[in-house]
């Protein structure tokens, strides 16, 4: 499989490496494979810059000792940029220069790893006034906010969705990674959040504040 790597970055559309077989699978998952086959992370590479030039995590380290942030190219649905999100999210926060026409990803050297039980596409660095998310309807992956109210209740009741209602908690996950409508999205996680506030004494802390409106999509394209 080691040979295998630099393929993935051809982003199939079809076989067994393609997006939606693998983007639900947790950020643990992808750093216990990295973690088996150490040369594999060495040979990761991140789009840096207007210019996209190609630098190594250690490349990256670098840049960020001198500079603080670096801005980064958007990541597309494909295993290979799971794998690279996975690696980059453990080391580095990772958010977006938000809103606008073109949004770079950017990450810095000091804040909080990422919660490696999620997939490691689902949440990204936020300020927790901004809107939840900003949705694509191409192979650019969609962006969730993980300071607004709905990814903070996510992460809360995490363990409890998993062990207590397994196929609600894939159900969100695979509307926020793999939606390309935000109205279609909204629409179904207001549903997934009905369903659980229906549990007798309400487990799964549902409130009426936790539901989607439009404008927690505003200002995205």
């Amino acid at each position: 499989m080691q040979k295998a790597l630099p393929e993935l970055s051809k982003r199939p559309l079809s076989g067994p490496l393609t997006y939606e077989r693998f983007a639900l699978t947790p950020t643990d998952s992808f750093l216990s494979v990295l973690k088996r086959h150490t040369e594999w992370e060495k040979r990761l590479r991140f789009s840096y810059g207007s210019y996209g030039t190609e630098k190594s995590l250690n490349d990256l380290a670098q840049l960020l000792s001198a500079k603080g942030t670096v801005t980064l190219s958007d990541f597309h649905r494909a295993l290979y940029d799971c794998i690279c999100l996975a690696a980059m999210k453990q080391r580095f926060p990772v958010w977006k220069r938000l809103p606008g026409l073109s949004d770079p990803y950017l990450c810095g050297k000091d804040g909080v790893a990422d919660n490696p039980s999620f997939p490691p596409g689902l949440l990204f660095c936020g300020d927790e006034a901004a809107p939840l998310a900003k949705i694509y309807s191409f192979d650019i992956i969609n962006y969730f906010n993980a300071s607004h109210r709905f990814s903070r209740w996510l992460t809360t009741q995490r363990e409890a969705l998993q062990d207590r209602v397994p196929g609600v908690y894939h159900g969100i996950l695979k509307t926020m990674l793999l939606g390309k409508d935000k109205d279609i999205i909204r629409r179904e996680l207001n549903t997934a959040l009905h369903q659980l506030e229906r549990f007798s004494d309400n487990p799964f802390g549902v409130t009426c504040e936790l539901y989607l409106k439009e404008e927690d999509f505003k200002d995205f394209i």
